[in-house]
């Protein structure tokens, strides 16, 4: 159970106590957009708006990042000693680059469009890339393009010319699975079984063509690679949920298409492989798993994480300009009392002055007024 507390300043400002009645570690709960570092031993995602890891087979989490804007989706360079990541601290979700301890974080891009990480890469002359999406052009046609960018930043270069989002490219840098359509209802329209229904294709960098490798009347993509002929990708093709597939890029039918999880009612929301191809990580409502890649007869397990609380994450500041209901001037007209989030506020009008609680508990406050005296 969580406890409330507020405190004002002039400008009508608060800041509301957001920690639990419980010291010490706690379950960390929702975590989101996993990572996975290449050789599969740890597991960054981000809780709380922060980039955090974890060893894969759970842990305590180390945080890595430390703001009040939002620091989402993350990727391990190809040595694992970077994490790429997303924020929106200068205003814009911009790509961002720190190493493996949280340290030496400087921008990538910076860009007033929102720029989706996918992942690291490498371009046709075998340069380590960052593989993004954006709407980065004046398109009449409002959907994403891939786009690859060097670590030590510069121009986004198109990876190629069609219209596609959520660019994978191999480790042998031939080819790009990316998914396309979705671009205005995404997976967030489960069964969807319109013109904007997701699949996954692929393009051949060496011959310059494209393949749409699954077919699928709902919705297929998010494609990570295992190795230089297989990815796994998301599908709702059965049980009317999310899960996890493989399939051979040189297969031309869902006959080789290959089913990994096998979960009902609540999807698969975010996943990633790691750079060995061994061990994939993903998130399924409140908790992430791994799965063994390299054992057909694997099942997913939970990874348990715990996180120390930090006190930053207890407080968050909120105008409440808007938020006080009352108001009430003494009669000597120097203390004013004010009603806010159904709590009672006692001050004097000088700029500088402390503000004091004077109700408490579950109930709500109003309708305030003062005694003559």
């Amino acid at each position: 159970m969580k406890t409330f507390a507020m405190r004002f300043w002039s400008t009508m400002t608060v800041v509301l106590c957001l920690s639990a009645a419980a010291t010490g570690e706690g379950n960390v709960d929702l975590p989101r957009y996993p990572a996975i570092s290449p050789d599969g031993s740890t597991v960054s995602f981000t809780w709380r708006g922060d980039i955090w890891k974890v060893d894969s087979d759970g842990g305590t989490a180390v945080r890595l990042t430390r703001h009040p804007g939002d620091d989402l989706r993350s990727a391990w360079s190809p040595d694992g000693s970077e994490i790429a990541f997303t924020s929106n601290r200068n205003g814009y979700t911009n790509i961002y680059l720190m190493s493996d301890e949280g340290t030496d974080i400087r921008n990538v891009t910076n860009i007033d469009r929102t720029c989706n990480l996918r992942g690291f890469g490498i371009d046709e002359d075998g340069e380590t890339v960052i593989a993004f999406d954006a709407r980065l052009e004046g398109d009449m046609y409002r959907s994403l393009r891939p786009y690859m960018i060097s670590p030590d930043g510069g121009d986004a270069e198109r990876i190629h010319d069609a219209y596609g989002s959520q660019p994978a490219i191999s480790p042998d840098g031939r080819y790009v699975a990316f998914t396309r359509g979705g671009w205005y209802y995404g997976w967030s329209r489960r069964q969807n079984r319109g013109p904007e229904a997701q699949e996954v294709w692929l393009y051949d960098r060496e011959e310059s063509t494209f393949r749409q490798l699954t077919h699928w009347t709902g919705n297929e993509g998010k494609s990570r690679w295992v190795d230089d002929e297989h990815i796994v990708f998301m599908s709702d093709r059965e049980d009317d949920c999310v899960n996890l597939y493989r399939l051979n890029i040189h297969e031309h039918d869902d006959e080789g298409i290959e089913r990994l999880t096998s979960f009902e009612e609540r999807d698969i929301h975010a996943f990633d492989v790691s750079a060995d191809g061994e061990t994939a990580v993903f998130m399924r409502w409140d908790t992430l798993y791994t799965i063994d890649l390299t054992n057909a007869d694997a099942e997913p397990t939970a990874v348990a994480i715990r996180a120390a609380e930090d006190d930053d994450d207890n407080y968050e500041i909120r105008s409440v300009a808007r938020e006080v209901t009352e108001a009430a001037l003494s009669p000597d007209e120097q203390v004013m009392a004010t009603v806010a989030y159904g709590r009672v506020y006692v001050r004097n009008v000088d700029s500088r002055s402390p503000t004091r609680r004077v109700t408490d508990g579950h109930d709500r406050s109003r309708h305030i007024a003062w005694s003559p005296d």
